[in-house]
């Protein structure tokens, strides 16, 4: 009966399905929506690391909501990879990218997942563009100070509004971007 004020870091249709699964309707003559910024939420909750030198040159983070499909292994070839992500979802990757220099690797500790981001040069997450929950996907590396390189999908356009020092990539940018974060000349620090 009474109006409602909703808070979220998340994006509205994830936020919405949320509501609905659990029985909340959300009529938009009621409701009234107020963005919370995301990004601090990850900055102050684990020590930072950094790895000098890095161990790895790309980190692909995680499997689910991703689209490994827009990423051409080509683009790739020459660098060293680690997938953390359930090993069940890196079977077809395994097989598709088997030529490349990828190590795969499970769940692990929390205490060294942050240790892992920092142990990388850069952080690739080819988001499902249909999938919005991907907040909590960003924080981490950003916190890490690692380069972010993501594909555009629902929320992204919350990221572009945050001015967040993250690398939109797609099919055809990706190897450029791969190259600037990864030269010798990038300034890591100041990023």
């Amino acid at each position: 009966e009474n109006p409602v004020t909703s808070y979220s870091t998340q994006a509205a249709g994830k936020v919405i399905r949320d509501l609905q699964r659990m029985g909340i309707p959300t009529p938009p003559h009621r409701g009234t929506w107020r963005w919370l910024p995301y990004l601090p939420l990850g900055l102050s909750r684990h020590r930072a690391f950094r790895v000098t030198p890095p161990q790895f040159d790309v980190l692909l983070l995680g499997a689910k909501n991703r689209d490994f499909s827009m990423l051409d292994p080509a683009e790739l070839k020459g660098l060293r990879m680690l997938f953390l992500g359930k090993p069940d979802h890196a079977a077809s990757l395994r097989a598709a990218w088997g030529h490349l220099d990828l190590t795969i690797s499970g769940k692990v500790p929390p205490a060294e997942y942050h240790q892992i981001i920092a142990a990388s040069r850069c952080v690739l997450i080819p988001f499902d563009h249909a999938r919005a929950n991907c907040f909590l996907s960003v924080v981490d590396p950003l916190a890490a100070g690692t380069p972010l390189l993501l594909t555009r999908h629902i929320g992204s356009e919350r990221l572009d509004a945050l001015d967040a020092p993250i690398f939109f990539v797609d099919r055809y940018s990706l190897r450029s971007t791969l190259d600037h974060v990864l030269s010798a000349d990038f300034d890591a620090v100041a990023h």
